[in-house]
């Protein structure tokens, strides 16, 4: 199907037909199609789109709004000396190193690179690590063949920590993508025996596919390639059925052979909701060009002023070299920048770019193989690099003592927090906070992906990162219409389940994750967002089949969830959750219709949470202040779960996932004098409320740490993405004094 809709689609442009054309390899998935099928009509019916989506070439799954460059271009890197060499030894005669692939872990930088071997007379790699750069040309090569099933051709590695196996995965190509796993990446001989990421390379297939690389998103991990041949290629499977599972291959990005090579890498931009792709270009010496995108299963667009040999993302039009290094390369070729982390969701931060890439000695001509390339370092100039100071996490005064008499207050974590891949976020939250959420590890798609198969890697950490720091731990959330895999709706022939058979699902699912974290867990997000605006239920496949039509059933979904909750562990608080109960009165009082239903059937309900993801100009203070009355007026707990504020007051102001476009609540002018100004009142502002109501708040949690793991872009939250303390910091601990 996808290739007759790439030979439709090249008919259509050949004659100038106006089209749009849209590309998706799991529509067989109802999830997926159904969701995407959403964005690509956010897309199609965008005003401001429609010109580029007209004009485009390439497969579309995504929007494709002008996005913002991260990098004020054009781009100016400066250039280290030869920091790492090719180094023989008695039984490997190497003339070169290069495709580095660099990863920071325990304090010491880890480097896996190809290198050839005239003695063995074909392509390896070889391991060396060190604790600074000063060290980088001393360190020890660690040939990779030490490791009996890694003797032969094997090239062009790419390493990262894929964070649900608790496993490094070494991916590289042998002519197949193939990888390998381990525990301990300094122990090269530890490798497993390789293995095919496909029993056979699909059709679409490249005839030359090289240079493989892996990045996931919350859902996916998708691969990505290039084809000797111009084109840019990707293919995917989801988080659990990772590494295999992979489906059909597609172009992402199409140009010549000439300005799209290979070495090619993708990043999450820090901070953003957007990803970066770099591709090496041949010449007139090789070169890099840059791409983003907002989704990595959308359209790629060039970015502006990182895009021609002229002004290239990183070439040797826009490197220099460091004071008293002899320029030692034309070349600025296959190479990795450095990482804000190691797992599988590699990120860079805009801030603090660099680049280890291969170079050469340009006066050197011999076969391919024998060009003598060694490794070096760019590092990215930037035009307001002037130094300020850093506030030290532990010279702040700590939100949670501050409020200790008042309400608990925390932060929802993400993974990398809980496990140590973003140290800084880590101790901003030991610092801060006592009390914690699970952003998404324990949401059903993640904890729960298939029939019987259940990931507790991710929430576990969160536990244990909770115990070690005595902080109290909040589940989120066990029945949700949102982040649920397609099998827990249907039978195996695609039909929906029946009320029992769904009910016996949900009961298992509850049974099986709140029984395993049982007098660990304070309290449970029992079941989030089931209102509509208006107050009434939402229409979700929970509804329909429990509810089965009959409004005396209605509720059921909901009271099952609670009811199976509290017999899974009888002492664990249960909360239901929802966005806009603070600006919508009738949705508030469709939350208390919930609260009193559950009362009368005699079941547990200890607190409902007002998510609170607000704005510059909203909730009123007389919204919030209704919201916060009319909840506890039904006698049970008050809290604020999900806070953040947007920067901005345009677009959806809502917290559906399935609404909320996210490159669209990036706000340029997010960081100016003024909007943290506003930010800083309206946190004041907040928080003058909750203390007034103290008396029926029990927990404020904001959702997220710093602004570069928040959701919704921007500049929401407390920290800025240099992990350093905001005008709203300083206005929230302000807040207690002044409204004592």
């Amino acid at each position: 199907l996808i290739t007759i809709s790439q030979n439709v689609h090249a008919y259509l442009k050949e004659n100038n037909v106006p089209h749009v054309w849209h590309v998706d390899s799991n529509a067989h998935d109802a999830t997926e199609w159904r969701n995407n099928l959403y964005y690509f009509a956010q897309y199609l019916f965008r005003p401001e789109a429609a010109g580029a989506l007209l004009a485009s070439s390439q497969p579309v799954a995504a929007s494709a709004q002008s996005i913002q460059s991260p990098f004020p271009t054009p781009l100016k890197w400066k250039s280290s000396g030869v920091l790492i060499k090719p180094v023989s030894d008695d039984t490997h005669t190497i003339v070169s190193i290069k495709d580095p692939t660099i990863v920071r872990y325990n304090d010491l930088w880890h480097v896996y690179a190809t290198v050839y071997s005239t003695s063995a007379r074909t392509w390896s790699m070889a391991y060396l690590n060190f604790k600074d750069w000063s060290d980088a040309p001393n360190a020890k090569l660690t040939f990779i063949d030490v490791n009996p099933a890694l003797k032969g051709y094997h090239c062009a590695p790419h390493l990262f920590y894929f964070t649900p196996h608790k496993k490094w995965y070494l991916v590289f190509h042998s002519q197949q993508p193939q990888y390998c796993t381990t525990d301990d990446i300094t122990k090269p001989e530890t490798w497993t025996a390789p293995k095919n990421f496909f029993e056979k390379m699909p059709p679409s297939a490249p005839r030359l596919p090289i240079d493989y690389h892996i990045i996931c998103d919350q859902t996916h991990a998708y691969m990505f390639f290039t084809g000797d041949d111009g084109r840019f290629y990707r293919t995917r499977t989801r988080i659990e059925d990772f590494p295999n599972g992979f489906g059909d291959i597609e172009i992402a990005i199409q140009d010549n052979r000439n300005n799209l090579f290979e070495g090619s890498m993708t990043y999450k931009i820090k901070g953003t909701n957007t990803y970066l792709t770099i591709i090496e270009a041949m010449s007139p010496a090789r070169y890099y060009r840059a791409w983003i995108s907002d989704r990595l299963d959308g359209e790629w667009k060039p970015l502006p002023g990182a895009d021609s040999w002229e002004t290239p993302f990183a070439g040797i039009n826009n490197v220099t070299f460091e004071e008293g290094v002899e320029p030692w390369t034309r070349d600025i070729s296959h190479g990795e920048l450095l990482r804000d982390n190691y797992n599988e969701t590699p990120t860079i931060d805009p801030a603090n770019l660099r680049f280890l890439f291969q170079g050469r000695d340009p006066k050197i001509n011999d076969r391919y193989e024998l060009l003598p390339y060694q490794l070096g370092l760019l590092t990215l100039e930037r035009p307001d690099n002037k130094p300020v100071a850093a506030v030290a996490v532990s010279d702040l005064p700590a939100l949670k003592d501050v409020y200790k008499d008042y309400f608990l207050i925390g932060g929802a974590y993400n993974r990398n927090v809980v496990t140590g891949q973003d140290p800084q976020a880590a101790a901003i939250a030991i610092q801060q906070f006592n009390t914690a959420t699970s952003e998404n590890d324990m949401k059903w798609q993640l904890i729960h992906p298939q029939p019987g198969q259940y990931n507790w890697g991710p929430a576990d950490s969160f536990m244990e990162f909770c115990e070690k720091h005595n902080m109290v731990p909040i589940g989120h959330t066990l029945v949700w219409h949102a982040q649920v895999p397609g099998w827990v709706f249907t039978d195996d022939s695609g039909q929906p389940v029946n009320r029992d058979t769904l009910l016996a699902r949900m009961k298992d699912h509850i049974s099986t994750v709140v029984g395993r974290y049982k007098g660990r867990i304070k309290g449970w997000d029992v079941v989030n967002e089931a209102l509509n605006e208006d107050g009434s239920l939402r229409n979700t496949q929970w509804f329909r089949i429990i509810g089965e039509g009959k409004p005396e059933q209605k509720f059921d979904h909901i009271a099952k969830a609670f009811e199976y909750a509290h017999q899974a562990d009888p002492d664990a608080e249960l909360y239901y959750n929802d966005y806009n109960l603070d600006t919508s009165k009738a949705k508030c009082d469709g939350a208390v219709a919930i609260v009193k239903h559950l009362q009368s059937k005699g079941l547990r309900i200890d607190g409902v949470g007002i998510q609170l993801h607000g704005g510059l100009e909203y909730p009123s203070k007389e919204s919030l202040e209704y919201a916060i009355n009319t909840l506890a007026a039904t006698g049970v707990k008050v809290m604020v779960t999900e806070l953040d504020i947007r920067t901005q007051t345009r677009g959806y102001r809502g917290a559906d996932v399935n609404q909320i476009n996210r490159q669209s609540t990036a706000d340029t002018t997010a960081q100016s004098e003024e909007t943290q100004q506003k930010l800083a009142q309206k946190y004041a502002e907040l928080f003058g409320i909750f203390i007034k109501h103290r008396d029926k708040i029990s927990r404020v949690t904001f959702w997220g740490v710093y602004d570069a793991t928040s959701w919704i872009g921007g500049s929401p939250l407390l920290f800025d993405r240099n992990y350093q303390p905001k005008k709203a910091f300083e206005a929230v601990i302000k807040a207690k004094t002044a409204n004592q």
